[in-house]
């Protein structure tokens, strides 16, 4: 009868561990179903996201190539082409005739920190000559009002008439007459944070070019 009893007791375990070890195979088996699908699935995603942002990247890229297709286009049409300045200088821009010739000169050691010479014809810098230009820009490292005081004379011995101008939304001074002392011509101060800009005709011949130039001239205040 003991030997019975043992008997079904020994039975009773095997079953519980028979039971286990198929419990643990099932997890196991489970496991790594759910591993393989999850693995599938996040291969799946990866490649959609890749997929998706190659089609961003392309349609980025072709847009970026039509609009440059469209700017080039429209500058080939346009009578005027554009100089910017570096932005250490403002990055202002400067659009003027296509047909006109331009000399620059960027990073001057004195007050002068960036000429730019427009002109139809050569541009000459000839020692000793009178050099007239159809259109000058400056910037210098000065102060509006002291730049100003400069012509205080020439206006108060009417060679030189002032009023009030505005380019690119800011509010400068247009001086007319004898501006350089020698010239009858114009000459637009404009205050650019701590610098001035002056941009000058030497010849009333091209005022309506000079008055373009300023007219479409981009200046970050």
């Amino acid at each position: 009868m003991l030997r019975a009893f043992y008997h079904r007791a020994s039975r009773g375990e095997l079953n519980l561990t028979t039971a286990l070890i198929v419990f643990l195979a099932f997890g196991v088996v489970l496991f790594g179903a759910l591993s393989v699908i999850s693995f599938n699935t996040s291969q799946r995603a990866t490649k959609t996201l890749q997929a998706a942002t190659a089609e961003s990247y392309e349609k980025g890229r072709q847009e970026q190539k039509e609009a440059d297709r469209l700017q080039a286009e429209a500058e080939a049409k346009s009578p005027y082409r554009t100089y910017t300045a570096p932005g250490v200088y403002g990055g202002f821009e400067i659009k003027f005739p296509k047909n006109w010739n331009a000399y620059v000169v960027e990073g001057g050691s004195g007050a002068t920190q960036l000429s730019l010479t427009l002109h139809p014809d050569f541009v000459r810098q000839l020692p000793g000559r009178d050099n007239a230009y159809a259109t000058q820009v400056k910037l210098l490292r000065e102060v509006y009002n002291n730049v100003l005081r400069r012509y205080d004379e020439p206006i108060r011995k009417r060679l030189v008439t002032k009023r009030t101008a505005t380019v690119s939304g800011i509010t400068a001074t247009w001086l007319e007459g004898k501006v350089d002392g020698r010239h009858d011509g114009v000459a637009v101060i404009v205050p650019v944070r701590d610098k001035v800009m002056i941009f000058s005709t030497d010849d009333r011949r091209f005022l309506d070019s000079f008055q373009q130039v300023l007219a479409q001239a981009v200046i970050t205040p």
